[in-house]
């Protein structure tokens, strides 16, 4: 400051943020004597400079900062969800279609949702709440991003997905990587750069590097709050489904017969209606139903915000089947990773098994090609040097490839 003014007449800055001092994890000042000095060394080389960046801008910089190496790995945790979403849309996303298309309900939500995260996140950081904006746009990953639009889409990616809202997905997802690795460039300069290099800008060009590109800006036309809050009381029912399903012992990946909706008010009515699919996917429930009276069957009963759910868990022989078909398609998948496969990669699949279960497994293996990646299935034989089990109702299932 003196430097500058002696040298120019002006201060060298308009606005500084000068944070309090780091202290150990129990608020005592680091010292040799005491033996608590942690070196940004150490924590760079256990957890790279992103996380530690991260981390020290998502506390209020001007209190004391505490230093813990367990808040450090729950940083370095989200980190990795960061980064795995990257690697998502790197793995499956081939290109950027050359017209807009046709976007589904839950592609116009998380696009709104960005846009509406450009607003928060760009009004903090001009206060200089630099670790509110990393919140909001934490949450937004996490929350909105990672554990729900994702897991929503995940299907329409696949390459063997041949549906007309396949080009839907892959457009909203260069869409919302294109933006979140230009926010993200200021907090993790390293993880944002490896995005921008290996996903926007080899398939929608760009700058040479991210730190050279315009702050996003908002598009207040895509920001639907009505929408926004729809979905927020789809997931809220998702939520409550889920419970019921824990209160039934039936696991996520089986799919149950049907979800009952019980509600007085028209905005429920209207969910259900609008982002009834959505449910369906995320609760994985094969038909959503809205009345306005409970049902007399004996149900598994719930509540959520605005009303009641009722979900029948009861089994047929085609959920029997298809809950078969999750437990083999979760298992071979694993076998594939596990064997250093990638997506495009091929596997000839043998499944053996009693006569009986053996019937069944004929039935469901057309379906197997496209969800596990298989040139060929063959039941009631075992080829290949990949090779495990499941076992579903008392039967056991050998799986080799």
């Amino acid at each position: 400051m003196i430097t500058s003014v002696i040298t120019f007449d002006r201060r060298p800055f308009e606005n500084v943020l000068f944070h309090g001092f780091v202290l150990d994890a129990h608020g005592n000042k680091m010292s040799k004597s005491k033996g608590n000095i942690i070196s940004p060394e150490d924590v760079v080389e256990k957890y790279g400079r992103d996380a530690f960046r991260y981390y020290f801008l998502s506390s209020q910089p001007w209190e004391d900062f505490y230093f813990s190496w367990e808040e450090m790995e729950e940083t370095s945790r989200k980190l990795n969800i960061i980064r795995n979403t990257f690697q998502f849309v790197k793995t499956y996303v081939s290109e950027f279609p050359k017209r807009k298309p046709k976007l589904m309900k839950e592609d116009e939500w998380i696009l709104s949702r960005l846009n509406q995260l450009i607003l928060e996140y760009d009004e903090k950081f001009e206060k200089f709440w630099n670790f509110k904006s990393l919140k909001t746009l934490e949450k937004f990953i996490l929350e909105d991003y990672s554990r729900f639009y994702i897991k929503l889409i995940r299907n329409r990616v696949s390459p063997a997905y041949k549906g007309k809202d396949k080009n839907a997905a892959f457009y909203t997802l260069l869409k919302v990587t294109e933006t979140l690795t230009k926010l993200l460039a200021p907090i993790c300069p390293f993880i944002s750069e490896e995005a921008h290099q290996e996903i926007t800008r080899k398939i929608l060009g760009g700058k040479e590097s991210v730190h050279l590109e315009d702050f996003p800006k908002a598009d207040q036309k895509l920001i639907n709050r009505k929408l926004e809050r729809m979905m927020e009381m789809a997931r809220k029912i998702i939520e409550s489904s889920l419970f019921l399903r824990q209160k039934g012992g039936l696991k996520l990946r089986w799919a149950a017969r049907r979800l009952v909706i019980v509600s007085n008010k028209e905005e429920v009515e209207e969910v259900v209606r609008d982002l009834g699919d959505v449910i369906s996917r995320m609760a994985n429930v094969k038909e959503i139903i809205f009345e306005k009276k409970p049902p007399i069957e004996n149900f598994i009963h719930g509540v959520f915000d605005e009303g009641e759910l009722f979900l029948d868990a009861a089994e047929d022989v085609e959920l029997v089947e298809e809950r078969l078909y999750r437990e083999l398609v979760r298992k071979i998948q694993s076998m594939r990773k596990k064997a250093g496969l990638v997506v495009t990669d091929k596997i000839a699949l043998t499944l053996k098994s009693d006569d009986e279960m053996e019937e069944t497994l004929k039935k469901i293996s057309n379906r197997l090609y496209k969800d596990v990646g298989a040139s060929k299935v063959e039941i009631g034989k075992l080829i290949g040097n990949n090779s495990d089990q499941i076992k579903f109702k008392e039967k056991v299932i050998k799986i080799n490839f």
